[in-house]
């Protein structure tokens, strides 16, 4: 007789493909330990298979389905542009008009257009305010979650 039982994992193979009595491999008919095994573990997943789903009362999708939080889209506010473009001019006459004060600073760029200066700080400037948009939004969204 053969001392080297069958693992746990290979009685519950075999007992899973449900094999007639001589097809069982030759170490289960001749040794009653693993042929005990796995006659436990056929009559375990038989008692598994016969028993039914339990069925609720309610229904359980439809309670589900409350629980999930439709996802809203974001409104793009038209007030955000208005407010960017008016940010954006309110700057750019600004500029303008202390372009006389302002001139000794523009040299420094040692550009000879004074133009040119005026279109990289508006720029650097237009670039800074919608960075700042997107961080206040950001931050909103965070706020939203956590007072939820």
């Amino acid at each position: 007789m053969n001392t080297n039982h069958l693992t746990d994992e290979n009685i519950q193979d075999i007992a899973l493909k449900n094999l007639k009595e001589e097809q069982l491999p030759m170490h289960i008919k001749e040794c009653t330990e693993c042929k005990a095994s796995l006659k436990a573990y056929q009559f375990m997943m038989n008692s598994m298979n016969e028993i039914r789903p339990e069925s609720f009362s309610f229904d359980v999708s439809e309670l589900v389905m409350q629980r999930i939080k439709v996802a809203e889209p974001e409104s793009s506010s038209v007030w955000v542009y208005v407010l960017a473009s008016a940010l954006i001019i309110f700057v750019t006459g600004v500029l303008l008009f202390f372009m006389p004060v302002l001139k000794p600073f523009f040299e420094l760029f040692h550009s000879p257009d004074s133009m040119y200066n005026l279109f990289v700080a508006v720029t650097g400037l237009c670039v800074f305010a919608f960075l700042m948009q997107d961080v206040l939004r950001q931050y909103k969204q965070k706020e939203k979650l956590l007072l939820q």
